[in-house]
């Protein structure tokens, strides 16, 4: 079947765009459909209800299909946001930050599942996320206060 990351329309994009960035694409196929909340620690199963891209939300759903994201993008100035219920990485963010990206290419916002950016609004959570990342995205780093907090 069509389940190596590749056929999946949104994933097909999805990687052509990872590509030109010159990230790792996206690959696989695990069936989800559970409600993620916030995360116990970093790495774990959840999402990271500290981010602002969380505000107002208890409880997310991941979306019925998903595909994993390598945890290299950890390592080249992205911020964990969401791992799905099998532990893998779902989605991350560049920042707007020059701080908190490093080089100041951001806000670049990646996701593996494609499903739940369809943003169904039976889906718990969805809805408000999806529009949180929407008004995210729209920062640049003119938009952004560098605040040191020890």
């Amino acid at each position: 079947g069509n389940r190596g990351g590749h056929h999946f329309s949104l994933i097909r994009d999805a990687n052509i765009l990872l590509q030109v960035f010159g990230l790792d694409k996206m690959w696989g196929h695990d069936a989800a459909a559970r409600v993620l909340s916030k995360q116990s620690a970093t790495g774990s199963s959840g999402f990271n209800a500290s981010h602002p891209l969380f505000s107002q939300i208890k409880h997310l759903d991941e979306g019925f299909s998903i595909t994993g994201l390598d945890d290299m993008y950890l390592k080249r100035g992205f911020s964990e946001l969401v791992r799905s219920s099998n532990g893998k990485l779902l989605a991350c963010i560049k920042e707007p930050s020059a701080s908190f990206s490093g080089d100041g290419s951001g806000p670049i916002f990646i996701s593996g599942s494609a499903t739940q950016l369809l943003c169904s609004k039976e889906a718990e959570g969805v809805e408000t996320w999806i529009n949180n990342v929407i008004l995210y995205m729209a920062l640049r780093q003119a938009d952004v206060a560098e605040v040191y907090k020890p």
